[in-house]
């Protein structure tokens, strides 16, 4: 009987194991590609916006720094 139990828990743990290894490859995988459709599909266009409000803010402060020198 002991033998029996020690050939299940052996079993088991490979399984486990197996299956830890399966479920963390898996989730890195969904993380990798989480990341990849948010960076497309937001960060991108929230970086250029932000380029774009720092371009203006320069161009008004070069206008503004050009007539008040004038």
């Amino acid at each position: 009987m002991l033998h029996k139990k020690l050939e299940i828990a052996q079993s088991d743990r490979k399984f486990l194991s197996w299956a830890g290894g399966a479920f963390g490859g898996l989730g890195a995988i969904l993380s990798a590609l989480g990341f990849t459709a948010w960076y497309k599909k937001i960060q991108r266009h929230q970086d250029r916006l932000l380029e774009l409000q720092v371009s203006e803010a320069e161009k008004k402060g070069r206008e503004l720094a050009t007539d008040s020198s004038g």
